[in-house]
């Protein structure tokens, strides 16, 4: 686990705990482990990140390219931390996927224009490139991991042929690097009622 100030945001979020990793093979897989290990109930969300991810996945079979640049989150909680009933993982996907919308489109007030939409169900589209993907899964019925695969900044080695059509970064489409830690903290605090 990397050592950073990520813990403030159990002071400026409502996350109870934060791990931070500068790799893991997938923050979603953690995140069910540390569910399936955990004694007691969940007393709020829990935040899984890393920096990349050797294993990432979306829906299905597909696999989620998780270089260095990019953000690799998953928030374990309660189906009521997030304002849920039991059986709503459609419209917390959607939720999530606007979630990330709503945190991009200032940055592109400010700096460079551009247009960012909601993918139904679990995509975020950045001048109609994909820039991030949710996976939503539910270990158990009063749980749910919520897995935010987002190109934040360039990554670290070259794009793979088969994905340079569709991946965008933010970094690339504004021309300057963005904050993780800034860009989290924002995004939790839409994320949670």
């Amino acid at each position: 686990m990397t050592p950073s100030n990520w813990s403030r945001l159990t002071a400026e979020t409502p996350l109870v705990k934060v791990f931070r990793y500068a790799e893991i093979a997938s923050t979603n897989d953690r995140a069910r482990v540390y569910l399936r290990r955990k004694r007691t109930p969940l007393t709020g969300p829990v935040l899984f990140a890393a920096d990349r991810q050797t294993a990432g996945r979306g829906r299905g079979d597909h696999t989620w390219w998780s270089p260095d640049g990019g953000l690799f989150l998953s928030y374990a909680a309660r189906r009521s931390d997030f304002g849920l009933a039991a059986g709503e993982s459609v419209e917390l996907s959607v939720a999530a996927a606007s979630a990330v919308a709503q945190t991009l489109r200032p940055r592109g007030q400010k700096k460079k224009p551009f247009s960012v939409r909601v993918k139904h169900p679990n995509d975020v589209l950045l001048n109609g490139r994909k820039v991030c993907g949710i996976l939503i899964e539910s270990p158990a019925p009063e749980t749910v991991i919520v897995g935010i695969g987002i190109n934040l900044n360039r990554p670290s080695v070259p794009v793979p042929e088969e994905l340079r059509e569709r991946y965008v970064s933010v970094e690339e489409t504004l021309g300057a690097p963005l904050d993780p830690l800034s860009f989290v903290t924002e995004l939790t605090q839409r994320l949670f009622p």
